[in-house]
C-alpha cells in the first residue's frame, strides 16, 4: 500500500506543489482546497478526486454527484501501476480544479456571483 500511495503522490505533484497531510480517518491532497483524499483500506487505497464532470476509468468504484458541475470520483488502487497515465490525467483535472477557484485562476473560492 506504501508504495502505491507515494507513486499517487508522486503523480500528484507532478502538476505542481501539492500538500499532502493526514486527517483523523484520511489523508487530504490540497493546492489551497482539498482536490483529492485517500482512505487506507486493508487491502486497497479508496482515493476520491474533486472533478467537474463524470469520468469512465477501469477502476473507478463509484461517482458522487455534488452539483451540476461537481463530482467526486472514487477508485480502487492497489498496486502502485493502477496509477496509470488515464488517472495521473484525471490527478491532473483534479489538481486544476482545486487550483481554479482558490489560486487565483478563477472566481475566488467560497464567493458566489
Amino acid at each position: 500500500m506504501r508504495r502505491t500511495f507515494d507513486r499517487l503522490v508522486k503523480s500528484a505533484r507532478q502538476f505542481g506543489p501539492v500538500t499532502v497531510y493526514a486527517q483523523k480517518s484520511r489523508i487530504v491532497f490540497m493546492v489551497r482546497v482539498r482536490f483529492g483524499g485517500v482512505t487506507v483500506k486493508k487491502q486497497w487505497l479508496d482515493f476520491g478526486l474533486w472533478l467537474t464532470r463524470r469520468v469512465h476509468h477501469p477502476l473507478l468504484t463509484r461517482m458522487e454527484v455534488f452539483g451540476p458541475h461537481s463530482f467526486g470520483a472514487h477508485f480502487r488502487l492497489r498496486t502502485p501501476q493502477d496509477v496509470d497515465r488515464s488517472l495521473e490525467a484525471l490527478i491532473g483535472e483534479g489538481t486544476r480544479q482545486g487550483c481554479k477557484n482558490a489560486c487565483g485562476h478563477g472566481r475566488p473560492a467560497g464567493r458566489t456571483a
